[in-house]
């Protein structure tokens, strides 16, 4: 695709959105404080949930009534059951999640200061995903957006990934050698932009980079600060403020506004109301402890800018 064209356009109601990447069983313990070592700690909170960036994405966008699918890998042991049917019973197309045999299902162990509003979090890296199986071929050819996180970013140079996909990439951890030609939406966060175009200082100068460099949209998230914003075919920068909302965790927050964010763009709402949808259904995601169960399931198609209670009106850098 040349820089700066985009396959932008009306998108049907409906369209399959495919999320490629990780999923993981995560363990979530919310303290007071961090515990010493050698110490013994009382948690306020202890849950285990589905994660995972692309997962917990595929799970907000179904959960906003839009048909998806993952691919991704699990083992083949009783977290691997488990996280297919968690994403079973979200309506999350699960054909091409591939049961690694011999192989540990990906896990976090997620500890949360309650105090500071911080996390600590252990990974245990899931199997390799395959995104030319038969399976994530069938579900790729009917894909109208593929979104991926850092582990699922192979699928952009997959053949089985159809030109006419719009694509889009979770930019909130690092990628080696990301390039980022050819994404319908870019969306980073401002620490992963920095990091990716360190010769600009302000974020105008970055997401203008991130343009040049061939993405058609560039989305960056700034925490409770909310995000920023360019469009197709603009140098604009808009700010678009967080939502109100009780915060009690942020895992998982930033996986809902992606998952959120591609499901109002397929609902056909432009950019900046899509990223106040995105916004609004993160931070309602942030009063539970995991990444999921506070998604609220709104009609996103029906929803306006009215509806949302943003901290501030969108401004223009």
């Amino acid at each position: 695709m040349r820089q700066g064209e985009s396959r932008s356009g009306p998108l049907p109601h409906g369209s399959l959105l495919v999320f490629v990447g990780v999923c993981t069983m995560d363990t979530i313990a919310a303290v007071d404080g961090y515990p010493e070592p050698d110490s013994r700690s009382l948690a306020r909170a202890l849950v285990r949930a589905g994660g995972g960036p692309a997962a917990t994405a595929a799970v907000a966008a179904a959960r906003l009534g839009c048909q998806t699918s993952l691919i991704s890998a699990v083992g083949d042991d009783a977290d691997g059951r488990a996280i297919i049917a968690e994403l079973q019973a979200e309506g999350v197309g699960v054909d091409a999640v591939r049961q690694a045999a011999d192989e540990a299902s990906g896990a976090s162990s997620v500890t949360i200061d309650l105090k500071q509003h911080t996390r600590a979090i252990v990974n245990r890296p899931p199997p390799s995903l395959d995104v030319d199986s038969p399976e994530a071929r069938a579900t790729l050819a009917r894909a109208h957006w593929v979104h991926a996180d850092q582990a699922g970013l192979a699928v952009f140079d997959s053949p089985s990934c159809a030109p006419s996909s719009l694509r889009s990439y979770d930019g909130g951890n690092p990628a080696r050698d990301l390039d980022v030609s050819g994404l319908d939406l870019y969306a980073p966060t401002v620490r992963q932009l920095a990091s990716q175009f360190p010769e600009q200082t302000d974020i105008g100068g970055m997401m203008r980079s991130a343009r040049r460099a061939g993405a058609s949209r560039v989305v960056v998230t700034d925490g409770p600060q909310g995000a920023y914003a360019m469009d197709v075919d603009t140098d604009a920068v808009a700010h678009v403020p967080a939502a109100s909302g009780a915060v009690s965790s942020t895992l998982g927050a930033g996986d809902v506004f992606h998952g959120a964010l591609v499901a109002a763009l397929a609902a056909e709402h432009d950019l900046l109301t899509s990223v106040a949808i995105a916004n609004t259904v993160a931070v309602a995601s942030c009063s539970g402890l995991d990444g999921r169960s506070a998604v609220p399931a709104l009609s996103i198609r029906d929803t306006t800018l009215d509806d949302l209670a943003l901290q501030g009106d969108i401004s223009w850098l």
